[in-house]
């Protein structure tokens, strides 16, 4: 694992996922490409989804085995580099303009285990849906399957898609899956951590405007409706006790402030600490109304 460059990461929960794409009102993890049409198992079936296909990569507990590192990354106008590979910086978004036609993207990645029939997806987004909740941060994934990876070497990928939407103020991130969909950890998480944290806060909010009529005048404790699993390096011990923390959760059901108890070990706190600031709430209820509360959890490893 890339232990190093995540350490200290306090953007959003941890956010592994597995590459799912839409298929008769159903997501269905995707196995493999044939060409650009992707390929999902149903009920042990293989089937080739030949329409345009949605992809959404879903939440799952863990990483796939291994890690990849993105060392160089554009996607039409925007280009993204690491500065220097002896000490990996986080990857900035330069905006050149854009245009229309074919969307040309390039890549340079390194991966640490050798990696056959993955995948990777781009996702290009708006930005200010990361820091304005009133915005759908609403996206564009383009997947395509990888060649080879051998482990520790660099391997420059391009391809070319239709065209993408471009708008000012959009940005992208990569993120490389194995041959069974599920995510590899990169060090473009510190990217698309935020963008799926803000993708959740904006389902919760459509959730609590559906629920709120069914609601009314009711008095009810807080409910996690998200939980995520602290992620630690392997290296770190897992504590043998369960760790308590206190999480504050606002009326909108987010969580503003989680504390651990002060002998819990510092990488572990950091990760508890973490996660659940990513956790998702109906809110407590006070005749029909949200409101503010406090909930104690154990945290077991």
């Amino acid at each position: 694992m890339l232990s190093l460059v995540f350490t200290g990461l306090r953007a959003a929960a941890p956010h592994p996922t597995l590459l799912t794409v839409l298929y008769k009102d159903a997501f269905h993890p995707v196995v493999r490409l044939i060409g650009t049409d992707p390929v999902v198992l149903i009920e042990g079936q293989e089937k080739r989804i030949r329409t345009e296909p949605s992809y959404l990569p879903s939440r799952v507990d863990h990483y796939a085995e291994g890690s990849v590192e993105v060392l160089e990354a554009s996607l039409e106008m925007l280009h993204r580099r690491i500065e220097t590979e002896s000490s990996p910086a986080p990857l900035e978004g330069v905006w050149h303009g854009g245009h229309g036609g074919n969307s040309d993207f390039k890549a340079t990645l390194r991966s640490g285990v050798t990696l056959s029939g993955g995948l990777i997806a781009i996702v290009i987004y708006s930005q200010s849906a990361l820091v304005d909740s009133t915005i759908r941060p609403a996206s564009e994934i383009v997947v395509r399957a990888l060649p080879e990876l051998p482990a520790n070497e660099k391997v420059s990928i391009a391809f070319t898609s239709k065209a993408l939407t471009y708008r000012r103020g959009q940005d992208f991130f990569v993120q490389v899956f194995d041959r069974e969909g599920r995510e590899l950890m990169s060090n473009e998480a510190s990217k698309a951590w935020p963008y799926y944290a803000a993708m959740e806060r904006s389902q919760l909010r459509d959730t609590l405007r559906r629920l709120k009529p069914s609601l009314a005048g009711k008095d009810l404790e807080a409910r996690p409706v998200l939980t995520i699993r602290p992620f630690l390096p392997k290296e770190v011990a897992r504590p043998t006790e369960p760790v308590m923390a206190q999480l504050s959760i606002s009326a909108e059901g987010t969580v503003t402030d989680v504390q651990v108890g002060t002998t819990t070990a510092d990488l572990v706190g950091q990760a508890v600490r973490e996660a659940l600031a990513g956790w998702l709430f109906i809110p407590r209820m006070r005749g029909g109304e949200p409101v503010v509360s406090n909930v104690r959890i154990p945290i077991t490893f």
